[in-house]
Formats: C-alpha cells, structure tokens, sequence
C-alpha cells in the first residue's frame, strides 16, 4: 500500500476559512469563545461565550495603536487583565486558536503585564471574520515599542475562537 499524503486536514481549514468568510448568514452574534482552564480538582472549567457575553465580562477598554495589519487604529474590547481577575484564570500560558486552526501560546502574564486587548471592535465597528475577527488579540505597540517584534506580531492572532489556560 502506498502512502498518501493527508491533504485533507489543510483542504479542512481552508475549506472552512472560506465558507465563514462568504457565509451571509454567519454573523458576529452567532459567533462564539471558548474559554477552558484547570480546576483543582484535575478537571476543565469551560466557558462557551456569545461574543455579546464575552463583551459583558468587564468593561471595554480602548487601545489605539498601529499594527502591521493597520494604519493606526483604535481597537476597543476585554483587557487581558480584566479577563484573567474576572473569570479567575490562573496558569503559565493561554494557548488560543483561530478558526481556521493556527495556534499559539501567549505567556498568562503578558494578559496581566502587558495591557493585551481581547479586541472586538476596530474603530467602533464590530471585528468580522473579514476584519479579523470576530475577536483579534491586539497589543499596544505604539505605547510599547519593545512589543514591535516578530514575538508579539505572532502572538496577535485574529479570528479567535478558544483560549485553553495552560
């Protein structure tokens, strides 16, 4: 028997990239997060959040900076800091994945130390899936610029849809 290569999980995430971004009824209600951490017990909390009660967590915060996706812009959501003291996270890292299945591990303590934005909104209007979002992790770049590095930029992922508290 020979071997195939498994194009199908790579044709998976593209196919399903392409049918969120064209889909005319996928809307920015419809849309949710998954947020799971570690109970003491050994077990997983975990929240599935519209994006309206995701939004309710805490108070929304405005960041206005450029990005290398952005002329400068003012993006408004949940404080990384508001989202770890009001849904008690408590870990090392958050490993966050975007809809079409890119991962990467952000330290807990850039969400506490670094003022990251849990955006929702860019420029007043609400992130959609063209835009980046619905939720796109944002830092202040421009009020720190030792956050203008490849590290940070990769750790802006868009398209939110989990974050898994490590």
């Amino acid at each position: 028997m020979t071997n195939i290569p498994d194009i199908f999980p790579s044709f998976r995430r593209f196919a399903i990239g392409a049918l969120l971004i064209l889909s005319p009824s996928l809307s920015w209600a419809d849309t949710t997060l998954t947020i799971s951490s570690a109970l003491m017990d050994g077990t997983r909390n975990n929240h599935v959040l519209s994006i309206e009660e995701f939004e309710r967590i805490a108070p929304l915060k405005t960041v206005t900076t450029q990005t290398p996706w952005h002329e400068r812009s003012r993006f408004e959501g949940i404080l990384g800091a508001d989202l770890v003291e009001r849904l008690g996270l408590q870990g090392d890292f958050v490993l966050a994945t975007a809809i079409n299945d890119y991962q990467v591990r952000i330290p807990l303590s850039d969400l506490v130390e670094r003022g990251l934005l849990f955006a929702t909104r860019l420029n007043g209007q609400p992130l959609t899936v063209r835009t980046k979002g619905p939720i796109f992790v944002i830092y202040p770049f421009d009020e720190q610029p030792e956050l203008q590095t490849q590290l940070y930029y990769g750790r802006s992922i868009w398209q939110l849809k989990e974050l898994k508290v490590e």
